[in-house]
């Protein structure tokens, strides 16, 4: 195809997809637990504290601390922590991964193979959606395919890139740990074992030694700073425990992702079906693409705990069959693919904007917690408020105030022998009530009554005091 189209397309595809995937960042607010937690972990490290924690004043240990840096930095430059800070880091990551896959295409003199790769993941049902959520996922898939990509141009001869593979694979660790290191090694050992070739010109062990060099003195800090509980939070239960089972945290069956990845990748699910019977499976590029999506799932697969958000890793090596795979398709009837290609396009963004700007806005008040808050803040209750029972970070960050954290009954007893403003799931009144007959126990408000229906979240605001 012509040389100026292509250019065309590349940059219009880069302007277009930073759009896309940055629109209306701030206008949902933060709900999930995820994101309230990154928002919490950001704010204390505005405020100095030396290592994440949430607004209980608990450190979080669950991962490492790179994306809280990232939004804190986001944060730091807007001048507050909200919605756009703590989803920028994921959606920029997300545009990170087009821009790479479309440099990919030009690096290997084959751009429509980038463009229709990049394409792939812009269509997409959960790419696009994952993108402007707060999660380490996204950034996590950032980093694997800088690292893998990066690899593959090495194996070719060009060893420049290795400061990058390498540099991917620091990024990946400092962002959600072991994985990041794992996810990278397994797509090279993939690609060595069936090129049937040795690790030769990758410098593993210098490479390794530098990752290495990068990543121990922040893990050493964390767990200095958290006196010691970091390696058995972090590597123990978030790590070893989820992976192999035996966590308080559902296993799952080991063949799970496979409906989850031809679910998520619509609509161009069928599309990769029938690539598996083409020629495009024969080309070394098609053939590695495939190859980095066999080796990541299998690897996921393994695992005991699963969840869709970790699937994204494995969306490039798809993406890169499929570009390997339209390519083809695209020399014997360029208009025709390339009009498929743009109609596609244009009716899945279409429904992504009817999504965005008209279903989510209905959903707002069944998710929201800006009611509530506000009437915790009216209070001005002299003490913290406490969360019994109730994972609530979303509320706690609405707050923005100290709270307390309580699981068991004795402390929730102990607690209320003055007069405490209580959060607990709305399941959980009548045993409260139950639990506490000689208290004045008053309910304020629960967040169905607040939402005018429903709640994505029934929770309960008690005003508790024990008769002394």
């Amino acid at each position: 195809m012509m040389p100026r189209i292509t250019v065309g397309a590349s940059l219009a595809t880069l302007v277009l997809a930073l759009g896309f995937l940055t629109w209306g960042l701030g206008e949902r607010e933060l709900y999930s637990s995820h994101e309230a937690r990154a928002a919490m972990n950001a704010d204390s490290l505005l405020r100095g504290a030396r290592i994440p924690h949430l607004y209980d004043g608990t450190p979080d240990l669950q991962k490492p601390p790179l994306y809280y840096v990232l939004v804190a930095g986001v944060a730091w430059c807007r001048g507050e922590v909200d919605a756009v800070a703590v989803r920028l880091p994921a959606a920029l990551s997300a545009w990170g991964i087009v821009a790479l896959l479309v440099g990919f295409g030009w690096l290997i003199q084959r751009p429509w193979v980038g463009l229709f790769a990049a394409w792939s993941l812009l269509v997409g049902v959960h790419f696009p959606w994952l993108a402007r959520i707060g999660r380490i996922d996204m950034p996590l898939a950032f980093a694997v395919t800088l690292s893998a990509l990066s690899f593959w141009l090495a194996l070719q001869g060009q060893r420049g890139w290795l400061w990058s593979a390498y540099g991917g694979m620091a990024l990946g660790v400092l962002l959600k740990g072991p994985i990041g290191l794992v996810l990278p090694l397994a797509i090279v050992l993939g690609w060595l074992i069936v090129e049937r070739r040795w690790p030769t010109g990758l410098a593993v062990l210098p490479g390794l030694l530098g990752v290495a060099a990068v990543c121990v003195p922040v893990y050493w800090w964390m767990q200095h700073e958290s006196q010691g509980r970091f390696f058995h939070e972090f590597f123990w239960l978030h790590n070893v425990q989820r992976g192999l089972g035996g966590s308080r945290l559902r296993s799952h069956s080991w063949w799970l992702y496979g409906p989850y990845l031809a679910l998520y990748l619509l609509p161009v699910t069928p599309l990769l079906i029938l690539g598996l019977f083409s020629r495009a499976r024969r080309e070394v590029i098609g053939r590695a693409g495939l190859i980095w999506l066999g080796a990541t799932l299998l690897l996921l697969s393994l695992a005991r705990f699963k969840r869709a958000d970790y699937l994204l890793p494995v969306y490039p090596g798809a993406a890169i069959f499929l570009g390997v795979l339209l390519e083809r398709w695209a020399t014997k009837r360029p208009g025709a693919v390339l009009g498929g290609a743009l109609a596609v396009m244009l009716a899945s963004w279409t429904a992504w904007g009817v999504y965005f700007s008209v279903h989510l806005p209905t959903q707002a008040a069944y998710r929201d917690y800006g009611a509530m808050a506000q009437l915790i803040r009216d209070q001005a209750a002299p003490h913290p408020v406490i969360y019994f029972q109730a994972e609530a970070h979303a509320l706690m960050f609405r707050v923005g105030q100290p709270a307390e954290v309580l699981l068991d009954w004795p402390e929730i007893r102990e607690a209320t022998r003055e007069r405490r403003l209580v959060v607990i799931p709305s399941k959980l009144l009548p045993l409260f009530q139950k639990a506490f007959p000689d208290a004045r126990c008053r309910v304020l408000a629960d967040t169905a009554q607040l939402a005018g229906g429903a709640h994505e979240r029934p929770l309960t605001l008690l005003e508790v005091q024990r008769a002394s």
